[in-house]
């Protein structure tokens, strides 16, 4: 396993369809943080390399001052924060973004490793992935609008895509004050949508399915491309 110890100015980051539809809750900071690290790996590695940078570096790649008082908080929260992965065989896996996280306040020095369990949806992918531009996912505002870009980014050549209003909660991992349907309208596809179009080069417009005067469960919404 060889250190990175520079981050490069790749942009193109690429996971399976299974890690991106995966279900995982993180802070937008610690998004931008590991898909980042996500974009440092190459179509030909075969393993996962010790990811050992400094903060200015992170900065210079995200295009974003980061306060280090928030780093430990990154550290505990990818280390925590439990990824849900539905597999081709129907099994669930349950697992973490990181094996560790150090970080150095002396020297603004980060050490990151990818969990193991991350392999399969991450290296030597030749089918079944998407693939996002960092510069963007970096410039949206909220956890909800990158994982949302990244989810339609998936079906951006299918022009018109159905999801289940639980089925997409369950994906956020949205709080339980955000289940009604007109909080998680209000909170999370409205501002999102709109973060989107004002910052990504995707065109999203979306229709609500409706039985009654309420919104219908499957499907829920219609996203254009």
């Amino acid at each position: 396993m060889n250190d990175i110890e520079v981050l490069s100015n790749r942009n193109i980051l690429k996971q399976s369809y299974a890690l991106n539809s995966a279900k995982y809750k993180l802070s937008a900071l610690s998004m931008d943080l590991i898909m980042s690290l996500i974009s440092e790996i190459k179509n030909e590695d075969i393993d996962f390399k010790i990811y050992n940078f400094s903060l200015v570096g992170l900065e210079k790649k995200l295009k974003k001052k980061i306060d280090k008082k928030y780093i430990i908080k990154i550290a505990r929260e990818l280390n925590r924060s439990e990824i849900i992965i539905t597999k081709d065989n129907g099994s669930i896996l349950i697992s973490s973004w990181v094996s560790s996280f150090e970080f150095n306040p002396s020297n603004n020095k980060i050490e990151i490793s990818f969990d193991p369990k991350l392999k399969p949806y991450l290296l030597s992918i030749k089918e079944n992935f998407v693939l996002c531009h960092l510069n963007e996912i970096s410039r949206l505002k909220s956890e909800y609008s990158k994982r949302i870009f990244m989810f339609l980014k998936q079906r951006e050549n299918i022009g018109k895509y159905y999801v289940g209003l639980s089925n997409l909660m369950d994906i956020l991992q949205v709080p339980i004050s955000y289940l009604e349907y007109k909080t998680f309208k209000a909170k999370v596809i409205k501002p999102a949508l709109k973060d989107i179009a004002m910052s990504t080069t995707l065109n999203v417009t979306y229709e609500e399915f409706k039985e009654g005067r309420k919104v219908s469960e499957e499907p829920n919404r219609t996203a254009k491309l």
